[in-house]
């Protein structure tokens, strides 16, 4: 297995990590893994699928705490010849047999299946400590007081027999912007039962509370294709003065700082159209890069947004109804497939109706 040592220049020098980095301002995920491991490790791969999606938070030396939303792929090496980067935030790339024995990153532990219990212990920096305490490493947690911020880092597992489980991380903040760290109001929860219980959270912030309006913003967001029983679509349209108005969409939206994917998907499930829904598996990775995108404020974003597709069951279907006031959800509906494939659809919502349609066919 391929693991890559942090180098002084890195917030975790000492630490085993997977080979990556981060995912640049309109940059498709799935590109930027390619170029991180290339970049990191000298070698040529090719993504072959996606593993898992996650989140961290950590407490950084200085204090805060950084939340990271990353993208596990599962890819191929096709050539190249292994060497350390140079000057980098890593400093050495070896073939590992044992990774238990080494002093791993918390998120690459838990990619792995290992545990983050000892890795204090292993570590020469006094180790790395997770926001969410008592936690499972990988995993985000509660997060309450003070500040925070998001990093972005695209890592990466290489195993003996050529088997590449590439990990990509990126900034999830709503409205930070990307590659800074910035306050982030609002906790996070986990999912019961794993991936698949949807749970109904709200965030509080000071009505008279000053917002800065970034121009440059990298958005991670959780998706839903969702369907219930009788095969019926669960789809949102677009409010007014919001990129892509009057446009079919799928319920979803952004992480929140200490949110897992899926809990952040839960929430806007539930604020968008008032259904609860179990995750049952990953449909894909997309993104839209929209360097000129006009927010509801009338004020032009550099906007990038990476979105992960889910595939959600609503066992028990309700009358949708919109829960956010003055949001970006003007309407919730469901629909048979084929009056789906009649509507005005955002790229997602097709992919998500194909999706479906290819399953009720099957």
């Amino acid at each position: 297995m391929l693991l890559a040592r942090n180098s002084p220049l890195s917030e975790f020098p000492g630490l085993w990590t997977l080979p990556g980095g981060g995912v640049e301002q309109g940059e498709h995920p799935d590109d930027a893994v390619v170029r991180e491991f290339g970049e990191e490790t000298g070698l040529e791969v090719r993504v072959d699928g996606l593993n898992t999606v996650t989140a961290d938070v950590f407490r950084l030396p200085g204090g805060d705490l950084e939340h990271t939303d990353r993208i596990i792929y599962d890819v191929s090496v096709l050539g190249g010849t292994l060497q350390n980067e140079a000057e980098g935030t890593t400093e050495l790339v070896e073939w590992v047999t044992d990774p238990s024995a080494l002093p791993l990153m918390p998120f690459t532990a838990a990619a792995l299946g290992h545990h983050f219990s000892d890795i204090s212990e292993k570590s020469g920096n006094g180790g790395v400590e997770t926001a969410a305490e008592g936690g499972v490493a990988g995993q985000a947690g509660p997060v309450g007081g003070g500040g925070g911020g998001r990093g972005g880092a695209a890592e990466g597992v290489v195993g003996q027999s050529g088997a590449v489980e590439g990990v990509v991380g990126q900034s999830g903040a709503v409205e930070g912007v990307a590659g800074q760290s910035g306050a982030v109001e609002g906790g996070g929860a986990g999912t019961a039962e794993g991936n698949a219980g949807l749970v109904d959270l709200a965030g509080v912030a000071a009505a008279d509370e000053e917002v800065a309006r970034p121009d440059r913003v990298q958005r991670f967001g959780a998706y839903a294709a969702a369907s219930d029983p009788g095969g019926r679509v669960l789809l949102t349209k677009i409010a007014a003065g919001y990129p892509g108005a009057g446009r079919w969409h799928v319920p979803g939206g952004g992480t929140d700082h200490g949110e897992t994917p899926e809990a952040a998907l839960a929430r806007e499930v539930f604020e968008e159209t008032g259904q609860h829904g179990r995750v049952t598996g990953l449909v894909e990775i997309s993104h839209r890069y929209d360097p000129r995108a006009v927010g509801p404020e009338g004020v032009p974003i550099d906007w990038h947004v990476i979105r992960v597709l889910f595939r959600v069951e609503v066992d028990t279907p309700t009358e949708p109804a919109v829960k956010e006031v003055d949001g970006s959800t003007a309407e919730a509906r469901w629909f048979t497939l084929d009056e789906a494939r009649r509507l005005d659809l955002t790229e997602p919502a097709a992919v998500a109706v194909a999706r479906i349609g290819a399953e009720r066919a099957s």
